[in-house]
């Protein structure tokens, strides 16, 4: 399975890989404006005990990382063993605490490169799509000058956002990769509602976008059902 026996800085390393591809950069990155979004991330200690059996490890609240593989539809821990890619029914769940928003970061700068006010990292351009329905705003993204190895050329990218523009879910789901042989994947980045707190992030393979309603209301039930 795509995460299977993988700790500390090679899991970050591998969430990055899988989860980020032509994000933002991350506040250890870049600490200073323009990539600096407007709005706080909330930072207080969130409590989520998962029941035996799920991921690795406790979550801890004050910051970190937890993983679990689940399999869809029933949400149970996976068992399978699936190569090269994940297999159609897993979903990859990762929740953090006590750390800057990624999701707002990459939201943001979304916005700014598509209005022009600052340079891509990768070449990339943003031009606007119907919203799927949930979601507030759609763009399509295209990179010029992806990096060596695998990586995505097409992407589509949903965001939910109040009136305001502050967002509480966003969506990258590959269409067409640097290496074709890749499997496409569609990444979520989202939080609790009454735990704004918690960062909530999970992946499953773009064939399951259909699904994505369903598969996203028993993440966000599994999670919520932990919290404490």
């Amino acid at each position: 399975m795509f995460i299977r026996a993988l700790r500390s800085a090679a899991v970050v390393a591998g969430i990055g890989v899988a989860s980020a591809h032509a994000q933002a950069p991350s506040p250890d990155i870049a600490p200073f404006a323009p990539f600096v979004p407007p709005w706080p991330t909330d930072l207080n200690p969130v409590t989520i005990v998962p029941p035996p059996g799920y991921g690795y490890g406790a979550f801890e609240s004050g910051g970190g990382l937890w993983i679990a593989e689940l399999q869809y539809p029933s949400m149970q821990p996976y068992r399978k063993l699936c190569r090269p890619a994940r297999c159609e029914d897993e979903v990859d769940l990762f929740l953090s605490a006590g750390e800057e928003s990624q999701m707002y970061r990459n939201v943001w700068y979304v916005r700014r490169v598509a209005a022009g006010e600052i340079n891509p990292i990768y070449g990339e351009t943003f031009a606007t799509l119907p919203a799927p329905e949930g979601y507030t705003e759609a763009w399509e993204e295209r990179v010029s000058r992806p990096p060596v190895g695998s990586y995505p050329l097409r992407t589509s990218i949903y965001i939910r956002a109040d009136a305001s523009g502050k967002p509480s879910e966003y969506v990258r789901c590959t269409a067409q990769q640097k290496v074709e042989s890749d499997q496409k994947l569609c990444v979520v980045q989202t939080e609790l509602e009454h735990a704004p707190s918690l960062k909530i992030d999970y992946s499953f393979p773009a064939s399951q976008w259909p699904n994505h309603r369903t598969i996203r209301g028993a993440i966000i039930g599994l999670v919520d059902s932990w919290r404490r």
